[in-house]
């Protein structure tokens, strides 16, 4: 069943020379992560649904929304191991279900293309599960899109992920999962309506941060050094009581 979400994003696209609006509607937006070392699926909804269980596991999410007036832009959820063991083997995509011009011509209607030049290690583009659909089940199997376009050259309504991979979370440390929602083409996946001409562009990246410091210099001469050293020492010790 198909909902108005809490949030809408309006996109202002360029058609013919004139600008024109295009609707935007999330159904959901999720981040979905499973790991080696946990051997569950989490699962942590902004808009569609209301829950988290990251939290059970010792992970603690943060969303931050950078999205412009025009609602174009970028968002980024933050996750950090603050738990008692490191994490291994992570894989963590987001879910991303909306519809463009779902009140002309319903969510039916519409189409993705995979474009590549993207940092993300899997992807899919399907019907997110209502119906005919496997995305939403493989989030819930594993976090990981099947890399596949299963509306190649047809229209239904779509949905995607981009998932990225990290071998390990030590404790105290996080990544940064960063997503841009664009009407330029920046790769990633796109999301068009034959029937509208409206597209927008989905990519997105991870940026990992590490608590291990880097060591300072030290300050100790190394013992070749400090051996040279005091031979100097003796050397010129030597020469005074000569000289005198």
């Amino acid at each position: 069943m198909k909902y108005l979400a809490p949030s809408t994003i309006l996109i202002t696209t360029l058609l013919s020379g004139t600008v024109s609006a295009a609707i935007i509607d999330i159904q959901e937006l999720a981040l979905f992560n499973y790991s080696d070392s946990i051997g569950t699926v989490l699962e942590h909804d902004e808009i569609g649904y209301d829950y988290s269980d990251f939290s059970d596991y010792g992970l603690t999410v943060e969303f931050e929304n950078n999205l412009d007036s025009n609602n174009l832009g970028s968002f980024a959820w933050t996750v950090t191991n603050n738990g008692s063991e490191s994490i291994f083997g992570m894989h963590t995509s987001v879910f991303w279900d909306a519809e463009l011009s779902q009140y002309d011509n319903s969510f039916s209607n519409e189409s993705g293309e995979y474009l590549g030049n993207t940092e993300a290690v899997s992807w899919e583009i399907d019907e997110p599960g209502n119906t005919s659909g496997d995305l939403v089940w493989n989030m819930l199997d594993y976090a990981k899109g099947d890399n596949t376009n299963a509306l190649e050259g047809t229209e239904d309504d779509v949905a995607f992920s981009l998932g990225f991979f990290l071998e390990k979370l030590d404790i105290g440390e996080f990544f940064e999962l960063t997503f841009q929602v664009s009407e330029s083409n920046i790769g990633g996946l796109r999301h068009f309506d034959e029937n509208s001409n409206e597209e927008y562009f989905f990519n997105g990246f991870l940026t990992y941060v590490s608590n291990v410091d880097v060591a300072a210099p030290s300050e100790v001469p190394e013992p070749a050094s400090f051996a040279l050293f005091l031979l100097g020492i003796a050397a010129l010790y030597r020469v005074r009581r000569t000289s005198n």
